[in-house]
């Protein structure tokens, strides 16, 4: 078994190089742009004065860096008071306290420093603009910097939250989905081994005891198959008829001649995906409401056909006594046992339709038992 805690472990000290490059680069971006600021406030202040020397140039640069630089940390400590989350009233005061003082200091403690002794010169005289107003311009633009800042990681993260629920719910839903899936499927299969059980019981009561041993090892090698396809949603068409021809095969061994089963069509369609046990149960419905109430022998037959949409048509027919009503969506309809109600269910979770089964007469008598298959997907990858 992994050891999740090393694993945590593992992929947090991975991340610190991450996290660290990505604020080495934010220290970097807020330097290169001051440094900018005071290049250019640097070439305009010589310009003004008429300087004719480099000397004089990097005469001024020194104390606009040292000016520029002293704003930089500033921006960062404004910055860090707009991202602090203020959840009481006085939080917020102090906050708002804090974003006017912290300027302050560069308003009005910066330039008495500046104009201290031999800085005095850099300023030059009546030529450069107050430093109160400059300051505050100054104190405007990383203000309105830091909120639109602010507003746009604030959006970007809520629009990250948003797709994060939506995935979530996605996710939850298709588990939500899966678990009804299995819970329909934990039903039809107890009551299939109950009725191969009864089959069985059946044939050992008549004395049939070689038949019985060969149905119990029918049933074993159902079962097998039944534990195989049970973690697949979906599974190719001919697996599914295959599994239902021995499950006929089983029940025949119970009815003899007065059982039979055919299947038509399906020609270069047995690859295309459909539900697991979703044949099964209509054939079983077919037997249980067709041979136990008639005398005659019983005529299933499977009919597969696609349509022009690429859609499978899978059509069961018996020569049964048929329907005691046309309508058959009956909610007490004596056709639709649990048996075909679970496969509507199942149906619509997979397929999001509530219209893919339909219990109808049969033209030619008995009843008559339709189901769509939309196709998603015609491949075997897609049946887990």
């Amino acid at each position: 078994m992994v050891d999740t805690t090393s694993a945590l472990d593992d992929a947090s000290n991975a991340s610190l190089p991450n996290t660290k490059l990505k604020g080495l680069l934010r220290v970097a971006m807020i330097l290169f742009l001051w440094t900018g600021i005071a290049l250019v406030a640097a070439s305009t202040a010589f310009i003004a004065v008429k300087g004719g020397s480099s000397v004089q140039w990097f005469r001024t640069l020194g104390p606009m860096l040292i000016y520029y630089y002293s704003w930089a940390l500033m921006s960062v400590a404004v910055y860090l008071l707009v991202r602090r989350r203020n959840n009481t009233t006085r939080d917020k005061l102090t906050t708002a306290t804090l974003i006017v003082a912290v300027p302050l200091v560069m308003l009005f403690v910066m330039p008495m420093v500046i104009h201290y002794d031999t800085w005095q010169d850099w300023i030059f005289g009546d030529r450069a603009p107050g430093f109160q107003t400059l300051g505050l311009s100054i104190f405007l633009f990383v203000l309105v910097g830091c909120l639109a800042l602010r507003f746009y990681e604030d959006a970007k993260a809520r629009a990250f939250e948003i797709a994060e629920n939506a995935r979530h719910t996605a996710r939850l839903a298709k588990e939500l989905d899966r678990a009804r899936l299995d819970a329909l499927l934990m039903q039809l299969n107890p009551h299939f081994l109950f009725n191969a059980l009864n089959s069985i019981g059946a044939l050992i009561e008549t004395e049939k005891k070689e038949k019985a041993y060969r149905t119990t090892e029918m049933l074993g090698g159902l079962l097998r198959k039944t534990l195989e396809r049970s973690e697949k949603n979906l599974v190719p068409l001919a697996d599914e008829i295959a599994f239902v021809e021995d499950y006929v095969e089983l029940e025949e061994t119970r009815y003899g001649d007065r059982l039979t089963f055919n299947c038509t069509g399906g020609d270069g369609l047995g690859n295309h995906m459909v539900p697991t046990f979703i044949l099964q149960p209509i054939i079983e419905n077919a037997i249980k409401h067709a041979l136990n109430k008639v005398s005659w022998p019983v005529e299933i037959t499977l009919s597969v056909t696609s349509d022009s949409t690429n859609n499978l048509e899978l059509v069961v027919t018996d020569n049964g006594p048929g329907l005691k009503s046309q309508n058959s969506r009956a909610p007490h309809h004596p056709g639709e046992g649990n048996g075909l109600r679970n496969v509507k269910k199942r149906l619509a979770l997979i397929y999001g339709r509530e219209d893919l089964l339909t219990l109808t007469r049969n033209t030619g008598g008995g009843a008559k038992v339709g189901i769509i298959i939309p196709q998603i997907s015609v491949t075997r990858s897609a049946s887990n």
